[in-house]
C-alpha cells in the first residue's frame, strides 16, 4: 500500500480504497493533494469532495471507474483534476446555490461528466482535458473555456453559460476566412446550445468548435471583434422568426440560418438591430432566416446564397446614411427577400431626396439582379418613395421627395 500522509501534503493513493481515504482526509482539512501513483478499478461511486483538492498523477495512472462516479464535488468545493478515467461512469458537480467547480487540466479524462446547476466547469488556458462521453450543463450550469476541450459527442445545454476566455495576443494569423485551421486554443468540439443558453467570447479571441448548432432562444455573443470558426456548417435555428437562436457581433467561418435564425451586429439599446463593425464571413446560407444588417456599420460576406429567409436593412435616417454589404465572391439568390425597413416615420423638413449604396458585389450583377428584385420596402411614411437600383457592381436605394 501507499503511504498516506497528512496535514498540507501530497496523499499518495494506488487504490479505491486509499483514493476514498483520501478525499476524507481532504474533507477533515488535513491534505488538499491527491497523487495517484497506480492504476485501479472502482467498485461504487467515491466519496463525494466537500473541500479544496487538487487530484493528479505524476505516474500517468489511470482510473478504471466500472460504471461508476469517479468524481462528485459538492457543498461549493472546488477540485483541479488531471487524471485519465475510462469506462461509463458519470462524474457530477453539485452547485445547488453552492458555486461547486471543477478545474480540468491536461492528463485529465472523465467519460461523463454533468454539471449541476449554479456548478461550474473550467479549462484553463494551455490545459487540455477530454470528455469521451457526455458533458451535460445544467441551469445556469457555467464551462469556462481558455484551453482545449476534446469531446466527441456534443455538449448540451440547458440555460447554461459558456465563456471563451483570451486575449487577442496569439490570434493573429487565423481568419475566419481561412478554409482549414489547426487546432488551437481555445478550441472544443461538437456543440449544442438549447434551452436559452448562452454562449459568450473574449474580444479578439479566435474560438475553434466542432459541429454546432444553436437553437431557438439560444446566443452567441461578442464585442464583434470575436471569430467563430468551425470546419462545419455551423446552424443557427428560430422559431418561425419567434425567438430566434442568433450570432451577435461575431466573425463567422460558414454558418446556416433556418427557421428564422439571425445573423447580426453587436446589439444595444441604442442599436436594437445589431451594428456590424468590418465584420467578415467566408460563407452565409441563409435558407430561410434573418441576416440582419442593422441601420450603420459594415459586413463583408465572401459567399452568400439565399434561398429564402430575409437579407434585412434599418433605415434610421433619410439621409443615405445606412449599413453597408460587400459580397466579394459568390452571390447565389433563388428566393426570399430583401427587407428594407423604416426606422422613422415622418419626413424631417429639409430632406432631400438621396442615393446610397446598400450592398456591394463585384463581379455578381446577376445575384445584384435578383436580390432587387426581392426588394420589399416598410413602413416608410408619405412623402417620400423608395427604391432600389443597380449601378455597376452596387445596389442602391434611392429615396425620393415628393416636391
Amino acid at each position: 500500500m501507499a503511504d498516506v500522509l497528512t496535514a498540507d501534503v501530497t496523499v499518495s493513493v494506488s487504490s479505491e480504497t486509499e483514493l476514498n481515504a483520501a478525499i476524507a482526509k481532504v474533507n477533515a482539512g488535513e491534505t488538499n493533494t491527491i497523487d495517484i501513483v497506480a492504476s485501479f478499478s472502482l467498485s461504487a461511486d467515491t466519496t463525494a469532495f466537500q473541500k479544496d483538492a487538487t487530484v493528479t498523477s505524476s505516474t500517468d495512472s489511470e482510473i478504471q471507474d466500472g460504471g461508476f462516479a469517479v468524481l462528485t464535488v459538492e457543498q461549493g468545493a472546488a477540485v483541479t483534476y488531471g487524471v485519465r478515467a475510462s469506462g461509463t461512469g458519470r462524474s457530477i458537480i453539485n452547485g445547488n446555490g453552492s458555486n461547486s467547480r471543477l478545474k480540468g487540466v491536461t492528463g485529465g479524462a472523465l467519460p461523463n461528466l454533468t454539471v449541476g446547476n449554479d456548478a461550474g466547469f473550467e479549462i484553463p488556458a494551455g490545459e487540455r482535458f477530454t470528455i469521451d462521453g457526455n458533458l451535460t450543463l445544467g441551469v445556469y450550469g457555467g464551462l469556462i473555456l481558455g484551453g482545449i476541450l476534446f469531446n466527441r459527442l456534443p455538449v448540451v445545454t440547458a440555460q447554461s453559460i459558456i465563456t471563451v476566455k483570451g486575449t487577442p495576443e496569439g490570434q493573429s494569423g487565423r481568419s475566419c476566412l481561412d478554409e482549414d485551421l489547426k487546432l488551437a486554443q481555445p478550441a472544443m468540439g461538437p456543440l449544442t446550445l438549447e434551452d436559452e443558453s448562452f454562449l459568450k467570447i473574449d474580444p479578439g479571441v479566435f474560438f475553434i468548435v466542432g459541429r454546432t448548432a444553436i437553437d431557438k432562444i439560444c446566443q452567441v455573443s461578442s464585442d464583434g471583434t470575436a471569430c467563430l470558426w468551425s470546419k462545419d456548417t455551423i446552424e443557427v435555428v428560430g422559431n418561425n422568426f419567434q425567438d430566434p437562436g442568433s450570432i451577435q457581433g461575431t466573425n463567422v467561418h460558414k454558418i446556416e440560418l433556418k427557421d428564422g435564425g439571425q445573423f447580426c451586429g453587436v446589439v444595444s439599446d441604442s442599436h436594437p438591430h445589431g451594428v456590424f463593425n468590418g465584420n467578415s464571413a467566408h460563407t452565409i446560407i441563409n435558407t430561410s432566416g434573418d441576416f440582419q444588417m442593422g441601420a450603420t456599420g459594415t459586413c463583408s460576406v465572401r459567399n452568400y446564397q439565399q434561398s429564402g429567409g430575409n437579407l434585412k436593412f434599418q433605415i434610421d435616417n433619410f439621409k443615405g446614411l445606412n449599413a453597408h454589404l460587400t459580397l466579394t465572391d459568390t452571390v447565389d439568390v433563388s428566393g426570399g427577400t430583401l427587407e428594407i425597413n423604416a426606422g422613422i416615420y415622418f419626413v424631417p423638413v429639409g430632406t432631400k431626396s438621396t442615393v446610397s449604396t446598400l450592398i456591394t458585389a463585384p463581379g455578381s450583377s446577376a445575384g445584384l439582379q435578383s436580390l432587387a428584385q426581392r426588394a420589399r420596402f416598410n413602413a416608410f411614411p408619405d412623402g417620400i418613395t423608395p427604391s432600389v437600383r443597380i449601378s455597376g457592381d452596387a445596389l442602391e436605394l434611392v429615396l425620393t421627395v415628393s416636391s
